[in-house]
């Protein structure tokens, strides 16, 4: 059985001690795109992943090649 996620522990710490653990280094992620080139020529994309979820993407496409897919690819969005 998978435990669920604990999202109430920080809630022990004291608020000022609290507000600086939750900004404390807190950046913006990179955004990534995933794209699928298929045979007809259309190009399909998945905008917003985080740098795995586009990874698992393209390394899952390559494993299982669908027959109408030409080219995939994953690179960060500027």
């Amino acid at each position: 059985m998978k435990q669920a996620i604990d999202t109430k522990t920080i809630d022990m710490y004291d608020p000022d001690v609290r507000d600086s653990l939750t900004t404390q280094g807190a950046t913006t992620p990179s955004k990534y795109r995933f794209f699928v080139g298929l045979t007809d020529g259309t190009e399909i994309e998945w905008t917003g992943l985080t740098k795995k979820q586009a990874r698992d993407m393209y390394a899952y496409t390559n494993a299982h090649h669908p027959c109408n897919v030409t080219g995939t690819g994953w690179e960060e969005l500027k």
